[in-house]
């Protein structure tokens, strides 16, 4: 009997760190495509949302990652291109730790250094000729700082700007599950 539950065991974890490998390299494969779509956007390509009458439903995926595309860059920006990082670096740590370590705290440092790097964008340079809707910052960059902008007018200074380049950093490296020890 003990070996029979000790071989049952055994085959649940193997099974589990097969399933996180797996989900590692979806995360992989997702962020890839989520990447690529982001740098293959166009404000004219027809989509379900914008220009929907110029939809081509054979191009499927074309106008499915467009949609995807616009609605990350018109809400985060140029960050959009670090949470599509984030996710490949989600999918590293789960293919070679195999375990997924405190998921709602790496969701909530995902929140603030997109937040953080938002309103980081916004102050430092918003102007865009690809974004033309919201600029490089999106509508978060642009909601936050009219928010912050009313109780706190000193955010443009240049204090504010490094303050919130390193909070962005120290949350995405949080966020990310870099492992700084064993980088150095």
């Amino acid at each position: 009997m003990r070996i029979g539950n000790k071989a049952f065991l055994n085959s649940l974890e193997f099974l589990k760190k097969r399933l996180a490998e797996f989900t590692g390299f979806l995360l992989i494969f997702i962020s890839g495509i989520f990447i690529f779509s982001l740098t293959k956007y166009s404000p004219d390509s027809p989509s379900f949302i914008l220009n929907p009458e110029r939809l081509d439903l054979k191009n499927y995926f074309d106008s499915f990652s467009n949609a995807i595309s616009d609605i990350f860059l018109q809400s985060f920006g140029l960050i959009s291109f670090v949470i599509g990082i984030s996710i490949l670096l989600w999918g590293f740590n789960l293919i070679f730790e195999k375990k997924i370590n405190k998921l709602l705290s790496k969701f909530f440092f995902t929140l603030i250094y997109i937040s953080t790097g938002c309103l980081f964008i916004y102050i430092f340079n918003n102007n865009s000729f690809w974004l033309i809707h919201h600029g490089n910052a999106g509508f978060v960059g642009e909601k936050s700082f009219n928010l912050i902008y009313d109780y706190f007018p000193v955010i443009e200074n240049n204090i504010s700007k490094f303050t919130l380049i390193i909070l962005f950093f120290t949350f995405f490296v949080l966020s990310s599950g870099i492992n700084y020890k064993k980088i150095l």
